[in-house]
């Protein structure tokens, strides 16, 4: 029964980033295709990320109080494939602008509200949530190198669409063969007012959110600009950035799936800051270094921060936030990130256009080394 369940979990986690791995490493190269430059790129993450951030604890309060996540996350992966159809039609900005913001409110609270749901199932059933979420680094290596590769072979406008929505809608129907995650708290009724603000007072809560902010959200602004720096700075080939995906998530799959047997030996706290020492390195030699060789190496590094940001903060939560909220707060905590990854990647955009991506990447370390301050100094991850 455990099997079969950790399975059906894994499959889905499989099929979401698949979607992610089709999608995210190659937006930014394509919208520059079509002409658009850094500010109108910046100003599209930014409108859509708004939105997104917006809708995000709509969508975790609806799980909470409906206590039917399956219905809600099936339905945004059903609205992510037709938006995506949609929006690869377009190629004014305007248009682009308006669909790509859909396709973002729609799937950007997935992952959250799936996370929130996958982790109180593999608490019932005395699951490793942190073998289910490899599965999906697997997934995202799969659909960053092995379809992209396969897809590229038709051209650019080869079935990319295709392959994601179809990712979509099966993962859409996969995840109603999740069983109930029922618990002591599964029948206590929500009241988004008291149960709210005491959420929003939860010094736990914040501080993950604040520690998310500086290492993990900055380092997906940072590394959305990668395929940018390798085709147009470092003048690789596309092909490169299928090679770079994999060098950054083969390795994470391992490190993911093991992140909770580090954190049991040496503790989260000492795992963060060896997270945060490997980021500042690695993205030190992005800025510096023009050798592609020495810029693949340290994209191996990508899976210790990946590994503690996902699975170390959503055990964290679920250990230290209220379980009747879980969702709430996991939808919460992914629109700020979302919201400060709008105003990053406004930000990073002026900076890529006026400047370079060389400093996207120097500024990114110069900010990890706050998280780095929080947590060496701090004793909350200590117990």
């Amino acid at each position: 029964m455990k099997n079969k369940i950790t399975w059906i979990i894994a499959g889905y986690y499989l099929l979401h980033y698949i979607t992610m791995g089709v999608y995210s490493p190659y937006v930014n190269v394509y919208y520059e295709r079509i002409g658009f430059n850094g500010s109108q790129i910046g100003m599209i993450s930014l409108v859509g990320l708004i939105c997104a951030m917006i809708c995000a604890p709509i969508f975790g309060m609806l799980c909470d109080k409906t206590k039917n996540e399956k219905a809600v996350i099936s339905g945004l992966m059903l609205l992510a494939g037709a938006s995506m159809l949609v929006w690869r039609a377009q190629t004014e900005f305007v248009y682009v602008l308006i669909t790509a913001t859909l396709l973002l409110i729609f799937r950007s609270d997935i992952g959250s509200l799936a996370d929130s749901l996958s982790v109180k199932i593999c608490n019932r059933f005395d699951m490793k949530f942190s073998f289910i979420r490899a599965i999906g680094s697997l997934g995202y290596l799969v659909g960053a190198f092995v379809i992209a590769n396969i897809l590229n072979m038709f051209g650019e406008q080869g079935p990319y669409v295709g392959c994601y929505v179809l990712c979509m809608v099966l993962g859409a129907i996969l995840v109603w063969f999740f069983p109930k995650a029922e618990s002591e708290t599964s029948k206590e009724k929500v009241s988004i007012t008291k149960d709210g603000l005491a959420l929003l007072k939860n010094k736990d809560f914040i501080f993950i959110t604040i520690v998310m902010i500086f290492t993990t959200m900055i380092l997906d602004c940072a590394v959305a600009y990668a395929g940018n720096h390798l085709v147009a700075t470092l003048e690789q080939p596309d092909s490169i950035i299928g090679i770079f995906s994999c060098a950054m998530v083969l390795p994470e799959v391992f490190l993911v799936m093991y992140i909770n047997t580090f954190v049991k030996k040496l503790g989260l706290k000492k795992v963060y800051i060896l997270a945060c020492i490997s980021q500042i390195i690695r993205l030190l030699v992005y800025a510096f270094s023009n050798n592609i060789i020495l810029f693949l190496v340290a994209s191996t590094l990508h899976g210790i921060m990946i590994g503690v940001g996902t699975v170390g903060n959503v055990e964290f939560m679920y250990k230290r936030i209220d379980r009747k909220m879980l969702s709430t707060a996991m939808s919460l905590y992914n629109a700020t990130y979302t919201i400060t990854t709008a105003l990053s990647s406004q930000v990073f955009g002026w900076i890529y256009q006026y400047g370079s991506s060389n400093m996207i990447f120097l500024i990114s370390a110069v900010l990890t080394c706050i998280p780095l301050v929080m947590i060496t100094t701090s004793k909350r991850f200590s117990e």
